[in-house]
């Protein structure tokens, strides 16, 4: 799945995607039916800390819903960062806003390699000429980097380069 660059929003208000709001007239009605609709169709990227595991995912905004498009190996450190930065903590759950440094690890190692440069596990390990299982064990150790778009892992072509100078 690639992500459409132009529906990207990154300066938004958590509060204002994911907050309720009381309404007690037709008029606070209206707001929320305006502000829905402005939300509707663009991308935000967030940590969700479920289950103490800090992930990087984007979201897709509905009128009055939203979904998680996909979700990113980013480094731990650098989203536990962000998170404490935005007052919160690990051991609870919640959704919490990217900074800078995100930001910037999701234009370099999502947003800027083109799609058809990525791989499935298993033509990685075809590729490299090792086991799948040796694979999804680099993955799990932070050896390789992978992107999980929907339901599929992916690996980009510069890993590849990468693990071919190192396994040499």
């Amino acid at each position: 799945m690639k992500i459409d660059k132009t529906k990207i929003r990154w300066n938004v208000d958590q509060d204002e995607l994911f907050g309720s709001k009381e309404i007690k007239s037709q008029e606070d009605w209206e707001k929320v039916e305006k502000e829905a609709e402005k939300r509707e169709g663009i991308i935000t990227f967030h940590i969700n800390v479920w289950n103490c595991t800090p992930t990087l995912i984007a979201m897709e905004h509905k009128k009055y819903s939203s979904e998680t498009i996909a979700t990113f190996d980013a480094p731990s450190e650098l989203l536990v960062e962000a998170v404490e930065e935005a007052g919160g903590y690990i051991n609870r759950s919640g959704i919490y806003p990217i900074n800078q440094k995100v930001r910037e690890w999701i234009e370099k190692n999502v947003l800027s390699d083109p799609p058809d440069e990525f791989y499935t596990m298993e033509e990685f390990a075809r590729i490299l000429k090792i086991s799948l299982p040796t694979v999804k064990r680099w993955i799990k150790k932070g050896k390789i980097r992978a992107v999980k778009i929907e339901k599929t892992v992916r690996i980009s072509k510069e890993e590849i380069d990468r693990l071919k100078g190192e396994l040499k």
